[in-house]
């Protein structure tokens, strides 16, 4: 059922005995890596969401699934593409798999949804209100400023320029 999707999937007994990947998860592996699942977990470099560090293998939420038997929501991690290079941000979802008759923890499943477009289009939207921002100021009559916490200008229109430059 897991080579069906699209999305990078990973399924896990509670003994670490079995993992299953699916097709997109492999692709994603920096060292193409099989065997035992923590064989498997070594081919990757997983880093935080800001990629300023990497996370060790304790971290991954797979790993965090099954030492504490809960599921793990939304946590982000980043993963430069092995075929490209490029950074690709990733929404991971790890959720616990219990037994319908006795409840008992039976293993889990790990999603990535690939975020790293979504991520960039906020990005570009957040760029395109600051530059509206600034024309909309630079078209008022008035000085209009901003400051940081600390009472420091970081941002001021034309009017205000031109006011510092006739003082």
């Amino acid at each position: 059922m897991l080579s069906i999707l699209n999305i990078p999937c990973y399924a896990i007994w509670k003994d670490e005995s079995v993992g299953i990947p699916n097709e997109a998860l492999i692709r994603l592996q920096r060292d193409q890596k099989e065997g035992s699942p923590s064989e498997f977990l070594s081919g990757f470099e997983i880093w935080t969401e800001d990629f300023s560090r990497l996370i060790t293998v304790d971290e991954y939420p797979v790993v965090l699934l099954i030492r504490t038997e809960k599921s793990v929501a939304s946590r982000r991690v980043g993963i430069y593409d092995p075929r490209t290079g490029l950074p690709r941000l990733f929404d991971v979802t790890a959720e616990a798999i219990y037994d319908e008759s006795s409840a008992e923890f039976v293993g889990g499943i790990v999603i990535l949804k690939d975020v790293t477009e979504y991520m960039d289009r906020i990005a570009a939207q957040k760029d395109l209100n600051a530059q509206q921002f600034e024309a909309m100021g630079d078209m008022l009559p008035q000085m209009v400023w901003t400051t940081t916490p600390d009472g420091m200008v970081d941002w001021f229109n034309q009017r205000y320029a031109g006011f510092l430059l006739a003082h």
